[in-house]
C-alpha cells in the first residue's frame, strides 16, 4: 500500500497530538484556581503551605526574593517556620482565626500600582491593601512569635505582610491564696517582790523595822505572740520610805532610765520582743518613826505598751518596833529587928547596934542582886 503525503503528515500528527494528551492527562491536578498566576505576585502562583513557601524560598524567584521578604521582617527560612494559617483583610487586618493579632497591615508586589511605593534597592512595591486586594480578605501563613504576631505571606501570590502587632493585656494572674493571718494575743506578765538588804531571796512580803534598808525588784515578761512596743513602766512608793542612794540598776538595756523616771513619768523601753524579759532593782529605807505592822507597807508597780493595758503588782513590807523589855520594881522589905536592951556600962549613943546593922547589910545585898540581874538583862 502506497501512503502518500497527505497520509503520512496525519499519520505523524495524530501521533502528536496522542502524545500531547497522554501528556496532560497524566499531570497531577492543582488547584490553582484561587493562586495569582501573574507578573505582580512575589512567588508565581503562591503557596499552599509551610513547605510549599520554604522550598519555593529556595529558588529565590527573580533573584530579589530574599531581598523583598526580609525587607517585611524575613531575613531567612528560619523565618518561614511555625507559621499558620490565617487571613489579612483588605482593610488592613490580620485575623488567626477569630482573633485580631494585628493592623495597619502592608504588602508587596513586583508591579507598581497606584498607591505604591517603591522599596528602596529592590525591584518591587509596597502598598496597603487596599490598593491592591480584589475581594474583602485573602488567606496567609501568619508567624507569631510568644503569641505576638511577626509576619505573614498571602497565600495565593507569595507576597509578604507586614503589620503592627495587637498587644492583648496580659490575664490577671491567678491570686495566690494566701492563710488568713492568724490573730495575735499580745500579753505579758509583771511581778513585783522585796527582800531585806543584805539578804539573797526574793519574796512577795518581808518583816522589816524602823531604819532598815529594803531592795525591790520589778520583773516583767513578754509571754504574748507578739513584740510590745512603747512599754511604760512606773513604781508607786508609800509615803513611809525613800530612796537609798540614786542608782536604778537590773537589765543592761534599761540603763537609760533614772529613779525619778521610774517614780515620774515612767521607765520606758522601745521593743521587747516575744519571750524576752527585763527587771529592774531598787533600794529604799524605812523611816525610823514607821509603825506599819498590822498594815504592811505597800509598794506598787505597773506597766503598759501600745498592745496591752496597764497591769499591775505589789509587794509588802511590815515594819515592826521592838518593844522595850519591861523592867519589875524592886520590892525592900522591912526587916524586923529585935529590941536592943541597954546596957548600964554602955551608954545610949545613938549608934545602931550589931543586929541592926546587919540587916541593913542585907537589904543592901538584896538591892545590888536586883540590879546585876537588870542590868544583865539590858545587855540581852
Amino acid at each position: 500500500m502506497t501512503i502518500t503525503p497527505l497520509k503520512k503528515f496525519f499519520v505523524i500528527f495524530s501521533a502528536w497530538a496522542l502524545m500531547l494528551g497522554s501528556t496532560v492527562l497524566l499531570m497531577p491536578a492543582t488547584r490553582v484556581a484561587a493562586a495569582d498566576c501573574d507578573a505582580n505576585a512575589v512567588i508565581y502562583c503562591g503557596v499552599t503551605d509551610e513547605s510549599s513557601l520554604i522550598n519555593k524560598y529556595r529558588q529565590n524567584q527573580g533573584g530579589n526574593l530574599h531581598a523583598i521578604y526580609a525587607h517585611f521582617g524575613m531575613p531567612d527560612e528560619s523565618f518561614l517556620t511555625g507559621m499558620t494559617i490565617g487571613r489579612v483583610t483588605k482593610a488592613g487586618e490580620v485575623f488567626v482565626g477569630d482573633e485580631l493579632v494585628a493592623t495597619n497591615a502592608a504588602t508587596a508586589g513586583r508591579q507598581d500600582m497606584k498607591g505604591s511605593t517603591k522599596i528602596p534597592g529592590i525591584q518591587a512595591y509596597k502598598r496597603r491593601p487596599s490598593v491592591s486586594f480584589r475581594s474583602q480578605s485573602l488567606p496567609a501563613l501568619v508567624r507569631m512569635v510568644d503569641g505576638k504576631f511577626h509576619a505573614a505571606v498571602i497565600m495565593s501570590c507569595g507576597n509578604p505582610v507586614s503589620a503592627t502587632p495587637v498587644y492583648k493585656p496580659a490575664p490577671s494572674p491567678m491570686p495566690v491564696p494566701r492563710p488568713e493571718p492568724k490573730p495575735k494575743h499580745p500579753s505579758l506578765s509583771i511581778q513585783k517582790d522585796v527582800r531585806l538588804k543584805g539578804t539573797s531571796t526574793w519574796q512577795q512580803e518581808v518583816s522589816a523595822q524602823p531604819g532598815d534598808e529594803l531592795e525591790y525588784l520589778i520583773r516583767i515578761k513578754n509571754t504574748g505572740d507578739t513584740p510590745l512596743t512603747n512599754l511604760i513602766i512606773r513604781d508607786i512608793l508609800p509615803s513611809d520610805v525613800s530612796f537609798s542612794g540614786n542608782k536604778l540598776r537590773g537589765s543592761f538595756f534599761m540603763q537609760g532610765n533614772s529613779l525619778s523616771d521610774l517614780t515620774g513619768s515612767g521607765a520606758r523601753l522601745d521593743t521587747l520582743s516575744i519571750g524576752s524579759s527585763l527587771e529592774l532593782i531598787f533600794t529604799v529605807q524605812v523611816g525610823n518613826a514607821v509603825d506599819a505592822c498590822d498594815t504592811p507597807l505597800i509598794n506598787i508597780a505597773t506597766v503598759a505598751s501600745e498592745e496591752v493595758r496597764e497591769t499591775s503588782d505589789n509587794a509588802l513590807a511590815r515594819v515592826c518596833a521592838e518593844e522595850e523589855p519591861s523592867v519589875e520594881p524592886v520590892v525592900v522589905k522591912p526587916v524586923k529587928r529585935p529590941p536592943v536592951e541597954s546596957s548600964p556600962s554602955l551608954p545610949s549613943t545613938g549608934v545602931v547596934g550589931v543586929a541592926g546593922a546587919f540587916s541593913i547589910v542585907s537589904v543592901m545585898g538584896v538591892i545590888t542582886h536586883k540590879l546585876k540581874e537588870f542590868y544583865k538583862y539590858l545587855l540581852r
